[in-house]
Parts: structure tokens; C-alpha cells; sequence
């Protein structure tokens, strides 16, 4: 006869291979030999958020926390069940739970400093981004996330030490090169966004992107050059044809040329 362990494993299998119904079954039979075992209800709580049962997964993995609290797994696996349900709060409140209890764990904390960003708690957020570079100095992610988290507070010289140190792990990474170019024209240095944001274009996956050729036609405009600017922009209005802020973009770029008659009717369409 198969020890508990065995049938974990085996219904594990059934689970991670999509055979649901199977592996439902052998947990029953674990839970009906070993009543309250934890690791066969947090198993069971998964498979149960796996089709579409969040309810019973957080019955099932709430029972497995309540028998055995300081197993960090169970904890990430109901906060994950929080998120989806977009339950933020409660989610954090896991995650934190997870992280106290496996502090050199990067997966949980950087969960949780997601959810404290999207909270409006940026000094948790920064706290806990902070704690994660400790321990993982060269992912990229966290670069990025805690730079977007001193981006949208306006702290634009700390935010562009983030895009930067993204970049040198990931230097075709087109989001941070996009937010770099942005931080740079904010501090002022034109010229440097122009070049971020070239370098965004050629990276990424949609280079033609109405935003991006938007953005290019203000910087192009800022550095002296209206014809390049009004170019950028009427690309910009071709892929997007229906955004007035794209129109009133290469009316102004077309001011800039001097083809008075053409702006007036770009303002024009922005005004639809």
C-alpha cells in the first residue's frame, strides 16, 4: 500500500499533468486516511484555484495554514488566490506573512512590493524594493518597479538611476529605455532623452507605435528639429488616426515648419 507521501507525489503528478479529476480523487483518499493532513489540503486548495473553485481553494489552504502557520508556500499560494479575486489588501497581508517567514525569498517580497505600490503605500513599497536589492542586486525587475515607484512621486534623478541600472542587466529592455527617456526630459537633458527613446524604438516589438513616435516628435521638436518633429508626428497620427491628442501633437510640430494652414486644420481634428 502507498505511503501518504507516495500518493502526494502521485497526485501531484496527476495535477501538474492536467489530470484533474485524478488527482482529486487520490486527495480525497489521502485527507479520508490522514484527516486534516496539510500539505494533501494546500495541494487540494491549489487544484481547486486550477479550475475555477477560489472559494474551496481558500477554504482548503486557510485549513492547511491553521494546521501548520509557518510554512511560506501556503501563505503565497492563498495570497495568489487573494489577487486574483482582486483582493490587494488581503493579499499583501499573505505575502507579508510570507516574507517574515522566508526573508531571502525574492518571489513573495517582490509580490508584495507590487501590491504596497498599487496600495498607494510607496514607503513600504520603497522599503521593501530596498530589502529585495539586497538580495538580488542583478534582477532587472526590481530596478525597473522601484524606479516606476520614484517616477510617478516625481523623484526623477533617483527614478533615472533605477531605468539606468535596469539597463545595464537588460539593455534592450525597451519599457525602461521608454521611462528613461521620459526621466531624462523631465531632469532637463533633451538631447539624452532623444537618444533613450531612439534606442526604445529600435528594441522594442512594436518600434511604430503611435505613443512612442508622439513622444520622439517632442523631443525632436526640443532639440531643433521641426522637420524630423512634424515627421514623427505625422506617422504618429497615421497609426492612431482617431486620438485628438495625437492631432494636436503635429499641429504643433507643423507650426514649427511653418505650415500655418495645415496646423490650424490638425487642431482642427484634435478638437473631434
Amino acid at each position: 500500500m502507498a505511503t501518504v507521501q507516495e500518493a502526494l507525489v502521485a497526485a501531484l503528478d496527476h495535477q501538474e499533468a492536467g489530470r484533474f479529476a485524478k488527482a482529486d480523487l487520490l486527495y480525497r483518499r489521502i485527507l479520508a486516511a490522514s484527516p486534516g493532513h496539510p500539505h494533501a489540503l494546500h495541494l487540494w486548495g491549489i487544484l481547486a484555484a486550477l479550475t475555477g473553485r477560489p472559494d474551496e481553494a481558500m477554504d482548503r489552504i486557510r485549513r492547511a495554514i491553521a494546521a501548520v502557520p509557518d510554512i511560506a508556500d501556503f501563505h503565497v499560494n492563498l495570497a495568489r488566490v487573494e489577487a486574483a479575486l482582486n483582493r490587494p489588501d488581503r493579499a499583501a497581508r499573505l505575502y507579508a506573512n510570507a516574507v517574515a517567514l522566508q526573508p531571502e525569498a525574492v518571489e513573495p517580497r517582490f509580490q508584495l512590493a507590487g501590491l504596497l505600490q498599487d496600495l498607494g503605500r510607496p514607503a513600504e513599497a520603497e522599503e521593501q524594493y530596498g530589502a529585495l536589492l539586497t538580495v538580488a542586486p542583478l534582477h532587472a525587475s526590481i530596478h525597473l518597479n522601484r524606479a516606476l515607484l520614484r517616477e510617478a512621486q516625481g523623484r526623477f534623478a533617483g527614478a533615472r538611476d533605477g531605468f539606468r541600472a535596469a539597463l545595464v542587466l537588460e539593455p534592450a529592455h525597451a519599457k525602461a529605455l521608454l521611462r528613461l527617456a521620459a526621466t531624462e526630459r523631465e531632469l532637463g537633458r533633451g538631447g539624452v532623452a532623444l537618444a533613450a527613446q531612439h534606442r526604445a524604438m529600435s528594441v522594442s516589438d512594436d518600434p511604430a507605435a503611435a505613443g512612442p513616435c508622439s513622444t520622439l516628435a517632442t523631443l525632436l521638436a526640443g532639440e531643433g528639429l521641426p522637420e524630423q518633429a512634424a515627421q514623427a508626428a505625422r506617422i504618429a497620427v497615421a497609426l492612431a488616426p482617431g486620438d485628438p491628442a495625437l492631432w494636436n501633437e503635429l499641429a504643433n510640430r507643423l507650426k514649427g515648419t511653418g505650415a500655418l494652414s495645415e496646423s490650424v486644420a490638425g487642431h482642427d481634428r484634435g478638437l473631434v
